[in-house]
């Protein structure tokens, strides 16, 4: 909306001076000041007296004198500017605080824009509360599998990032494009609003950039998303001039990278590291791929206590059987593989922005093998559906037998089973059938205290109770069934 005065609202406005002018309007048009009324009268109804003008009239005066359309457009607005300069002026002793979303398998650069799935109750209401433009921090979590994350559970820096869309499905989940902005490091986390809220403080960025080198880099790059097989709006990308950030941003981002990898990448606060350290990743990348030590990943991984997916050598490849399921594989990564079918169609359909980065890079299912310290390999995880599905299991030792499932006591089972609701008019029903539970036909064997697994079908649930074990609602992972139940009954 174009300001009717042409008053522009300055960077440095402060919502508490726009209070005051506006009560100083409303007093000044009470008591007849011309000026006073004939501001207010413009947005008034004709019939109306500025003398019975209300704050409301005021504060929305104000607001369209500047090109808003209402006073909260105009406070959303300045909210936001106050944010943006905090991190931008925040240093050493003296953090900026932004809603926090931790993500279980991803991590943003900056200058890359990336799709971000969002399902839990502290991330959503941190997402509410960073309103439609952020920014908000994002955070790497150490585990995919904690539900809580603190401060403990997470990577000390992360990305300050502003949401440049959202839509809202309807089991109450919610997908967001965010754009990365700038590294910063983690200082704090706040949990007393209801999400956790980080403050951050810059990486500081060296005097000077070096920039030398891009254009070979861009080359270099451009032949391995050939080879790779990435998405083909990544390639085109790759075709067009980028400074050192970028790209850098761009192979952090879709080469697949393991987490490790790409969390120490974000760390480099100078882009011209961050992009050199990425012309070493993919030289190693193309190695990698060419000669895969297949004999490292063969083994059977226990994905939950009974359940166990068997790894074996297929030709080229390898096979992941577990009793739903059996997938043919190749190497698409260092210790990551992913089916051949429909990965390159369906990642090729979308623009980069929207095709999913990391671990998936578009793909609708990766495998990616983990290693201890020592090198060898020690547990898989598998990140199905755009990173909404995932699981992870520790290797078997070749005489090992599986865990058990727990056995939990009939009235600890008891208070489980009911009735949980998604939204209104969409509810389940979880039984007991010994020794666990039943959700959707589907037999739940228990991890946990609270948490269930199905071995018959992809499917996740972990129940909340309060301090009082109260069962409150259940949080639901799986393909069939997917997301926030609260306990009705």
């Amino acid at each position: 909306m174009t300001s009717p005065t042409g008053e522009q609202l300055p960077d440095n406005a402060n919502l508490e001076n726009l209070k005051k002018r506006a009560k100083q309007l409303l007093r000044d048009a009470r008591a007849g000041e011309p000026g006073a009324a004939d501001r207010l009268q413009r947005v008034m109804p004709a019939a109306a007296k500025p003398a019975a003008a209300t704050l409301s009239d005021a504060q929305f005066a104000l607001a369209r004198e500047y090109g808003f359309a209402s006073w909260p457009q105009l406070k959303t607005a300045v909210d936001e500017r106050t944010r943006n300069a905090a991190i931008l002026n925040a240093g050493p002793g003296d953090p900026a605080a932004l809603p926090m979303l931790p993500l279980r398998d991803l991590i943003v650069f900056p200058d890359i824009h990336s799709p971000i799935f969002v399902g839990r109750p502290n991330s959503l209401r941190a997402v509410e509360a960073a309103g439609a433009a952020g920014p908000v921090f994002l955070c790497l979590q150490h585990h995919a599998t904690t539900e809580d994350p603190q401060a403990d559970d997470l990577y000390k820096v992360g990305t300050v990032a502003d949401i440049r869309h959202k839509s809202v499905f309807n089991d109450g989940s919610v997908r967001i494009i965010v754009e990365g902005r700038e590294p910063a490091r983690l200082a704090s986390v706040d949990t007393s609003r209801g999400y956790l809220t980080a403050s951050i403080e810059p990486l500081g960025l060296p005097a000077s950039h070096r920039s030398t080198g891009v254009d070979e880099a861009r080359l270099l790059f451009r032949d391995a998303a050939e080879r790779l097989q990435l998405p083909q709006p990544l390639r085109d990308e790759l075709d067009k001039p980028a400074d050192a950030g970028r790209l850098a941003g761009l192979g952090g981002q879709y080469l697949g990278l393991s987490l490790p990898v790409q969390q120490k990448l974000l760390e480099l606060a100078d882009p011209d590291d961050r992009l050199a350290q990425v012309v070493q990743e993919i030289e190693r990348l193309r190695q990698a791929i060419a000669r895969p030590p297949f004999d490292d990943y063969v083994g059977r991984y226990e994905m939950a206590p009974g359940f166990v997916t068997e790894v074996s050598r297929d030709g080229d490849g390898l096979v992941a059987a577990c009793p739903w399921d059996r997938v043919t594989m190749f190497p698409v990564g260092e210790d990551a593989f992913a089916p051949k079918t429909e990965h390159i169609r369906e990642a090729d359909s979308l623009p980069l922005h929207l095709a999913m980065p990391t671990e998936s890079r578009g793909r609708p299912l990766i495998y990616r093998f983990h290693r201890e310290e020592r090198g060898s390999v020690a547990w898989l995880s598998r990140i199905e559906r755009g990173m909404t599905d995932w699981s992870e299991g520790r290797k078997l030792a070749e005489d090992a037998a599986p865990s058990r499932p727990s056995e939990l006591p009939s009235d600890e089972l008891l208070r489980y089973a009911g009735t949980y609701e998604l939204r209104p008019g969409y509810e389940e029903t979880i039984a007991i059938d010994r020794p666990g539970l039943v959700l959707g036909g589907a037999p739940l064997l228990p991890i946990s205290g609270t948490e269930f697994f199905a071995a018959t079908e992809p499917l996740h649930v972990t129940f909340k109770q309060n301090r009082t074990k109260q069962v409150l609602g259940m949080s639901v992972r799986g393909k069939r069934i997917n997301g926030q139940y609260w306990k009705i009954q």
